[in-house]
């Protein structure tokens, strides 16, 4: 899905916009905000809200907790991703489940 950031410099990218995408099962989430680097990790309640975080090295040589608060609605999770410097709103819409090759059916 897509990304939108209010500030690339503090965010440590080369422009605003990007894509993401994120893993979600047996309530919990995994998004990779900017690239693998920037790994948030949380859960998901019942109701579809969630909550993730990550800790990394930003751009100006600080540690940062970036936190992520959004909502899953149907097959697409939004929400905002937020380090007081760098502020990640997302938009990602749920993909087709890969499914794995099984043996043949009989009829």
């Amino acid at each position: 899905g897509s990304r939108h950031s209010n500030d690339p410099v503090a965010c440590g990218i080369d422009m605003a916009g990007g894509r993401s995408s994120a893993l979600v099962t047996k309530g919990q989430v995994k998004i990779d905000l900017f690239d693998a680097r920037t790994r948030l990790d949380g859960t998901v309640g019942e109701d579809g809200t969630l909550r993730a975080s990550g800790f990394w090295a930003a751009p100006h040589s600080f540690a940062a907790i970036t936190v992520l608060k959004g909502r899953i609605d149907g097959d697409t999770l939004s929400g905002t991703a937020s380090n007081f410097r760098c502020t990640t709103d997302v938009s990602l819409t749920r993909q087709g489940r890969s499914r794995k090759p099984g043996p043949a059916r009989r009829p």
